[in-house]
């Protein structure tokens, strides 16, 4: 029998712009930053677990894995809107659809 990742949450999610430069430049990539947390049914974080969002437009994919303390940072991910997945052997998979990573 399976267990549940009760919670996955994404704590926030900020945003930061590069837009200082001393040239001029053609053109300029804007980046967010997603934060989040893992815990299970019980309220515990949970470790080592795989968390993998994709742009919903772009197809992007990026991969982090959760710290001791279920905590997770995706630094540098570009504007858009995202599907996350979290995974951990001997858990269900949880997912989230329509998670907007924007600037501020």
């Amino acid at each position: 029998m399976m267990s549940s990742i009760g919670r996955f949450r994404i704590a926030s999610i900020a945003g930061l712009a590069l837009l200082s430069a001393k040239e001029p430049v053609a053109a300029q990539t804007l980046y967010g930053t997603v934060v989040g947390l893992v815990e299970d049914s019980s309220g515990a974080t949970v470790a080592n677990v795989k968390l993998t969002v994709t742009n919903q437009g772009t197809g992007l994919t990026l991969v982090t894995q959760t710290d001791s303390n279920g905590s997770f940072t995706l630094l540098n991910v570009p504007t858009g809107i995202y599907d996350a997945k979290a995974e951990l052997p001997g858990f269900k998979v949880q997912s989230r659809t329509d998670l907007a990573v924007t600037v501020n």
